[in-house]
C-alpha cells in the first residue's frame, strides 16, 4: 500500500497577494433577537445514580507504541463519535449516550442522552480558559416541538460533578450543527431557519444561572474551538470560492456583535464532494462524510482544521494552517491513495504547533479502520510522518451512512498531548470506536527509527507450565498469571495445558488464564488424562477463530501429542497470522523427527498467511529434528541461546526479530518462558 502525504504549498504569501483579497466593510451586526433560557441543572453527570448505567469500552492496550483504549462498542451507522479531555478525565459521546474513563482508558461512568433533555449530533469540548466541559444534543422529538439545542456545561472541570444543561428551542433546524468557544463565548450554528447562529456567555453557564441567548440572523459560519486566551469567538465558512472568518466580540456594553473579518478565495486544488468509497467483499460503498470541515481550532494566531475531498474520483484528507489575521495559508497537506479512500477526517493542534490528524481508511481489500498521521512544528512544511493504524476493520459496512464525523482534540490540562477517537467496522460492520493517545513524548525526531516507520510490532511468548504446578508443589494461579502478565505477550504458546483433570482440581486452566489476563484462548487435547485432558493452549490479546488441533504422528508406549494452530485477527497494522504452538515427544528422538517432518508439511509452505511456531520441541538446537526444521523454511529466533523452547518464523514472512528474552524464572514451572519482540515490515 502506498500512501500520498503530499506537500501542497499553493498557498505562498506572493500567490495569495496575486488572489488579492476582497475587501470587507468591517460593519457590526447586532443580534436579531435574544432570550433568557433557565438551566436544567443535574447535581452530578449521572444524576447521583438515577440515570441508567451505560458501561462499554476500556480494554487499554499499546498499538503501535501508542496508548489505545475501545470507546463506545454499540454503534450503529450514525456513531458521530466525540471526545474532550481535560480535569484528568475523557469526556466521549455518540448518537447512544456519554462516558466518562480516565486517561489510563478505565471506565468511570456512563449515562444515555436522556441524562441531559436527550437529542442526538453530540460536539464536546473542554474549555482550558474556564476549566469546564461543554456539548451539545439536538433534540427533534421534545413533546412541545421546539426541537432544541441542548447546550450543557460542567460547573467544574470534573465532568463527574454538576452540570447545567440549557435547551435553546430551534424549532426549524436539522442535524449537522457545530460548537465553539472562547475564553468569553459558547458559540452554535446549524442548519435551517433564517436564524441558525447563536452564543451564550460561558459564566452564566458554568455558574449555573439563566442564560442569555443571542441569535444572529442566517448563519456566521461553523465555530472555533479557541485555544488562545482570546474573547472574542470565531466562525469559519468555506464556499465554493472564498474562506470567510467572521468575529463575535463583546460590543462594550456585554453584549455580542459580529464582524465580517476576512473573505477572500482560498484556492483549494481539491475541494469537491467525496465520493461514497468502496470495501473489502460487497458492491455496497460507504459514506465518506464531506467537504465541510468538522471541527476548527485557532492555536497561537493560526486557524487550523481538516476536511475530507474528492481527488482523483476517490476520498482523501486535507488540512490547513492559515493566519488568522490575513487569511494568508501558511501550509496545507493531501492524505490520498491511489486505492484506498480516506474519511471523517478532524485535527487537533497543541501550544508546540505539533498537529493530529485523524481520520478512517476504507479500500477494495479492507474494512473501515481508524488511522492517525502526525507531524512536529519543525517537519517540512505541508508534511505530515507515516500514517499509523490504530485498528483493522473486520467485516463491511451495510453501505449508505457511516456517521459525519470523528474527534481530534488537545488535551486541555497540559496543552501538549493530542487525542483521538475513530469508528472502526466490527464483525458485523457496525461501528464501533477506538480513543488513542498521542503523547508530547512520542518520538520528536524524524531521525529516530520508529517515528520514520512506526512499524507495528508483535510480542511472541512460549511457556512450558509444567500443569500449573510451581517448583513448591503449588497450584498458584495468580503467580502464573503475574509471571505472564508482567513480559505483556500479545500472543502465547503454552504446553503442558491441564483441562479440567483431578490433579488440577477440575480447572480449565486455557480458560483461567484468559480470563485472568483478560486475553482470548484456545485449547487443544493430546490425551485424555486424570478425569480430562491434557495438551496445548494458545492466548491472545487479539481475536482467534478457527482453532485446530493436528494429531503428531507418535510410536506405541509414547504420549500422543498435537500442534494446536489458530488464526489470529491483529488490530494494530499487522495483518492475520496462524500461530502455531506445539509440545514434542520427550520419550524418542525419532518420534520428534516424525513430528518435525509433519508440522513442515502442515506449516512450512502451505499457507499464504504469515506463520509463527512455538513451543517446547524437547530438541537441542543441532539435534536432526531441529536440523530438519531449520534447514526447510524456519528461523530460530531464541539463537544463540536456543534450548529446546523454541519460537519459529518462516523465512520468507517479512519479520524482524527485534528483541529475545529468556526469564530466569526456577519456582513457577520447570521451565522459563520466552518472550520475542518482532516487527512487521511488510503491508497489510
Amino acid at each position: 500500500m502506498r500512501y500520498f502525504i503530499n506537500t501542497i504549498l499553493l498557498f505562498a504569501v506572493t500567490t495569495l497577494a496575486g488572489y488579492g483579497s476582497a475587501p470587507v466593510a468591517a460593519q457590526a451586526v447586532r443580534p436579531i433577537r435574544t432570550e433568557t433560557i433557565k438551566p436544567i441543572r443535574n447535581e452530578s453527570f449521572n444524576k447521583n445514580g438515577k440515570c441508567r448505567v451505560r458501561k462499554l469500552g476500556g480494554n487499554p492496550r499499546q498499538v503501535s507504541g501508542l496508548l489505545v483504549f475501545d470507546g463506545a462498542t454499540d454503534g450503529n451507522q450514525q456513531v458521530d463519535p466525540q471526545i474532550a479531555v481535560g480535569g484528568n478525565h475523557i469526556l466521549h459521546a455518540t448518537n447512544h449516550g456519554l462516558i466518562i474513563y480516565s486517561k489510563q482508558g478505565k471506565f468511570i461512568q456512563g449515562v444515555s442522552q436522556r441524562c441531559f433533555n436527550g437529542g442526538i449530533d453530540p460536539k464536546l469540548f473542554y474549555d482550558p480558559h474556564n476549566k469546564v466541559f461543554g456539548f451539545d444534543l439536538w433534540n427533534p422529538w421534545d413533546r412541545a416541538k421546539q426541537k432544541p439545542v441542548n447546550i450543557s456545561v460542567s460547573e467544574t472541570s470534573d465532568p463527574t460533578g454538576a452540570w447545567n444543561t440549557y435547551p435553546i428551542p430551534a424549532p426549524d433546524g436539522r442535524d449537522g450543527g457545530g460548537i465553539g468557544f472562547s475564553k468569553k463565548w459558547i458559540g452554535y450554528s446549524f442548519p435551517g431557519g433564517k436564524s441558525q447562529t447563536f452564543v451564550l456567555k460561558t459564566a452564566e453557564s458554568k455558574a449555573g444561572k439563566p442564560a442569555t441567548v443571542y441569535h444572529f440572523a442566517g448563519n456566521l459560519g461553523h465555530p472555533v474551538a479557541t485555544q488562545d486566551a482570546e474573547d472574542d469567538l470565531y466562525f469559519v465558512k468555506l464556499t465554493r470560492r472564498n474562506i470567510e472568518i467572521t468575529r463575535v466580540a463583546d460590543s462594550g456594553d456585554g453584549t455580542p456583535v459580529s464582524t465580517k473579518t476576512l473573505s477572500k478565495p482560498h484556492g483549494f486544488k481539491h475541494f469537491g464532494w467525496p465520493p461514497a468509497s468502496p470495501q473489502k467483499g460487497t458492491t455496497k460503498k460507504t459514506a465518506s462524510g464531506d467537504r465541510n470541515p468538522k471541527n476548527l481550532v485557532i492555536q497561537s494566531g493560526f486557524l487550523w482544521f481538516s476536511q475530507t475531498v474528492n481527488c482523483r474520483g476517490r476520498a482523501a484528507v486535507q488540512w490547513h494552517q492559515v493566519k488568522l489575521k490575513d487569511g494568508t495559508f501558511v501550509q496545507s497537506g493531501l492524505i490520498s491513495d491511489e486505492k484506498n479512500s480516506f474519511i471523517q477526517t478532524t485535527i487537533a493542534v497543541n501550544k508546540q504547533l505539533d498537529v493530529l490528524v485523524g481520520f478512517q481508511e476504507t479500500g477494495p481489500d479492507m474494512f473501515v479502520s481508524p488511522r492517525l498521521a502526525y507531524r512536529r512544528a519543525g517537519d517540512k512544511l505541508g508534511t505530515l510522518r507515516a500514517t499509523i493504524s490504530l485498528g483493522e476493520g473486520k467485516a463491511a459496512t451495510a453501505g449508505g451512512a457511516w456517521g459525519d464525523y470523528s474527534g481530534s482534540v488537545i488535551d486541555g490540562d497540559n496543552l501538549l498531548d493530542l487525542w483521538t477517537i475513530q469508528s472502526i467496522a466490527d464483525e458485523q460492520g457496525r461501528g464501533d470506536t477506538v480513543i488513542t493517545h498521542l503523547p508530547k513524548s512520542f518520538p520528536q525526531s524524524k531521525s529516530d527509527k520508529n517515528a520514520k516507520t512506526q512499524k507495528p510490532t508483535l510480542r511472541v511468548l512460549t511457556y512450558n507450565i509444567h500443569h500449573g504446578r510451581g517448583m513448591d508443589g503449588k497450584f498458584d494461579y495468580q503467580r502464573l498469571t503475574k509471571t505472564i502478565a508482567k513480559l505483556k505477550p500479545d500472543v502465547i504458546a503454552l504446553q503442558e495445558v491441564d483441562n479440567k483433570t483431578k490433579r488440577a482440581n477440575g480447572i480449565d486452566q486455557a480458560a483461567e488464564l484468559g480470563k485472568r489476563l483478560k486475553m482470548h484462548h484456545a485449547f487443544g487435547n493430546a490425551l485424555y488424562y486424570s478425569g480430562g485432558q491434557y495438551g496445548e493452549a494458545i492466548l491472545s490479546r487479539f481475536p482467534i477463530k478457527n482453532a485446530q488441533a493436528h494429531h503428531l504422528p507418535y510410536r506405541y508406549g509414547n504420549e500422543p501429542r498435537t500442534a494446536l494452530a489458530v488464526r489470529v485477527i491483529p488490530d494494530n497494522g499487522i495483518p492475520e497470522f496462524i500461530f502455531v504452538g506445539t509440545h514434542l515427544c520427550h520419550q524418542s528422538g525419532e518420534t520428534r523427527l516424525e513430528q518435525t517432518k509433519e508440522i513442515n508439511k502442515l506449516f512450512s509452505n502451505n499457507n499464504k498467511l504469515p506463520i509463527i511456531l512455538a513451543g517446547d520441541f524437547n530438541a537441542r538446537p543441532k539435534s536432526r529434528p531441529m536440523q530438519v526444521l531449520l534447514a526447510e523454511n524456519w528461523l530460530d529466533t531464541v539463537a544463540p541461546k536456543s534450548r529446546i523452547d523454541y519460537i519459529l518464523l518462516r523465512k520468507k514472512d517479512p519479520w524482524k526479530v527485534v528483541k529475545t528474552i529468556i526469564v530466569d524464572e526456577p519456582i513457577v514451572s520447570d521451565h522459563d518462558p520466552i518472550l520475542t519482540i518482532l516487527e512487521w515490515t511488510g503491508g497489510k
